[in-house]
């Protein structure tokens, strides 16, 4: 593959990630004051979520399927209740196949 596209593709690869679900979930302030609680408080319900984060319950459940859609939470339905906490495996893989497509477009594209 010439320098050329091996930059193209590179630089297209990275431009994907930005366009990301992963991205979008993290541009919301709501979400990421979601992310750090469940970080802080672990698993939890939208009720308690809703008692820190003074949002309406319908969009903070909307905020956390979103993020759930995104791979960085996991979701569990009990009875009446949709608990949510951090997906570690899933928020770590999305981090690093950011950093990895970062790295690989500077090299690329800007040695």
């Amino acid at each position: 593959m010439s320098n050329q596209k091996k930059k193209q593709q590179a630089l297209k690869d990275l431009v994907q990630v930005f366009d990301s679900h992963f991205f979008k979930a993290l541009a919301e302030p709501v979400r990421v004051e979601i992310l750090k609680f469940l970080l802080i408080n672990g698993k939890s319900d939208v009720a308690t979520v809703a008692l820190d984060i003074k949002k309406d319950r319908s969009v903070l459940s909307r905020h956390l399927h979103y993020l759930a859609e995104a791979g960085l939470l996991k979701h569990e339905k009990i009875s009446r209740n949709s608990y949510f906490e951090i997906d570690a495996d899933g928020f770590r893989t999305k981090v690093y196949a950011l950093f990895q497509k970062v790295d690989r477009a500077i090299t690329d594209c800007c040695p």
